[in-house]
């Protein structure tokens, strides 16, 4: 059962599964639940495209959302902007969530990265393995500013493996997007290429756009 199934069933019935609408309690149940999914070694089912977002979105939406800083996690965030009210918190947790599940892609540009951009990044992201440092990002191709319906942006990356999010941390306009550290990080690559609408997919590890219905 995947994550979002088991949030829009407490959705519809708080009481049978956390006794009250407490947004501390759901955050609790939630945790609970991601835990054993690790321990047991439970997948959810990989996304072939960017949407829907989900829940793992949710702490960087609340930080938008409420202009935290702080990264204290969305039920910290909700609780403080609700005046530490557990019912309305809960309220507004599902109000934010049918928000981020819900949005779409207005459009996205995209940049192919160069050899210097990818050596750019890899000399500043990288983990330590026995003494050897090894990237953070496997073998990345693009790199997508990503303008959605929610007045917000995204940056994604493209790798050999797949697409990752950079971080769940959303900005306010392209600019500031553009300006972020991510950016900087690849060596600030400047050949942006606009595409209206539409999903990103990964297809033999390149994104496409495709068209909405």
């Amino acid at each position: 059962m995947s994550i979002h199934t088991v949030i829009e069933r407490i959705k519809a019935r708080p009481g049978m599964y956390l006794g009250r609408e407490s947004l501390t309690a759901l955050s609790m149940f939630i945790c609970g639940y991601k835990a054993a999914e690790y321990d047991y070694a439970i997948k959810e089912t990989e996304k072939q495209g960017l949407l829907p977002l989900g829940y793992d979105m949710m702490n960087g939406y609340a930080d938008f959302i409420f202009g935290n800083k702080l990264s204290l996690g969305f039920c910290s965030v909700i609780l403080k902007a609700c005046g530490g009210d557990e019912k309305r918190a809960f309220k507004k947790f599902f109000e934010m969530y049918d928000e981020l599940t819900g949005a779409d892609i207005n459009r996205y540009w995209v940049t192919k990265l160069t050899v210097e951009n990818i050596e750019e990044w890899d000399s500043r992201y990288y983990y330590l393995n026995h003494g050897e440092k090894n990237p953070v990002l496997e073998k990345p191709e693009t790199v997508y500013i990503i303008e959605l319906s929610l007045n917000a942006y995204l940056i994604a990356v493209n790798t050999e493996s797949g697409l990752i999010m950079l971080d769940s941390q959303f900005f306010g306009s392209f600019d500031d997007a553009i300006c972020s550290h991510y950016i900087k990080s690849f060596g600030n690559p400047d050949d942006w290429k606009e595409v209206s609408g539409g999903d990103i997919f990964i297809c033999e590890n390149t994104c496409e756009k495709a068209d909405k219905d």
